[in-house]
């Protein structure tokens, strides 16, 4: 029988599993330095003229506004709430404690130091959210202060039941929080006009819808101011 003369191939030398793995470093290490230039080469944002206009106009509202202090919540080792903390950042403490009492439309500490403890139980994870509410609305006395209060608390138990009817799991708690839900956002209506009513106390408004001319009569459509007597 003839000899196969055919060469033969060299075994390869390496472990198989060891040059898959320098593939992959390899691989992995392109992609990463792939990354970074497109990184380098990504232009940053450049704002447009609508852009730059706004952040003008929310800057200067941001500046118009007094910042108020923060409120935090000073916890005994039982985990109840011992007392309310204001913290000062300033070195004007009695600064940052009048503006905290005036975004709380009072210049009385015992008013405002009731009014937070009322807000710390009816919400204590919610609390540093609902004075924020209290001071966007922009109190001008006690009894707007007791309606934002008012309303901020309903607003959180809104968002509960809201939450509720989402996984609601039978037609029962369905049923539950939908009720629930309704009657707290009708009260948020309610409690919204009694504070414009108040805010609008003592003007009047009178709208007059026809206008009759009679023969030989003249009629001003607009302010008139009578003057007072010569």
């Amino acid at each position: 029988m003839a000899g196969n003369n055919s060469p033969k191939r060299a075994p390869k030398s390496g472990n198989p599993a060891g040059r898959r793995e320098s593939f992959r470093n390899k691989a992995a290490k392109t992609k990463r330095k792939a990354k970074r230039t497109a990184k380098a080469v990504a232009k940053p944002h450049e704002r447009t003229p609508e852009e730059i206009a706004f952040m003008r106009d929310f800057e200067a509202r941001k500046t118009a506004k007094p910042e108020i202090p923060k409120i935090t919540l000073e916890m005994n080792d039982d985990g109840e709430t011992r007392n309310l903390v204001v913290n000062v950042k300033s070195e004007d403490p009695d600064l940052s404690r009048a503006l905290m009492y005036d975004a709380f439309g009072t210049t009385d500490a015992r008013f405002f130091d009731g009014l937070s403890k009322q807000l710390v139980r009816a919400g204590e994870h919610d609390f540093e959210f609902m004075v924020s509410i209290v001071a966007g609305l922009e109190p001008r006395d006690q009894i707007e202060a007791m309606l934002a209060a008012q309303m901020a608390t309903v607003h959180t138990q809104i968002m509960t039941y809201a939450r509720r009817l989402t996984i609601a799991d039978t037609l029962m708690e369905c049923e539950i929080a939908e009720k629930s839900f309704n009657k707290l956002v009708r009260t948020f209506t309610v409690q919204m006009e009694a504070l414009n009513r108040h805010r609008c106390k003592g003007q009047q408004k009178m709208t007059v819808k026809h206008i009759h001319i009679h023969e030989g009569g003249q009629a001003i459509v607009g302010n008139v101011q009578g003057g007072g007597k010569k």
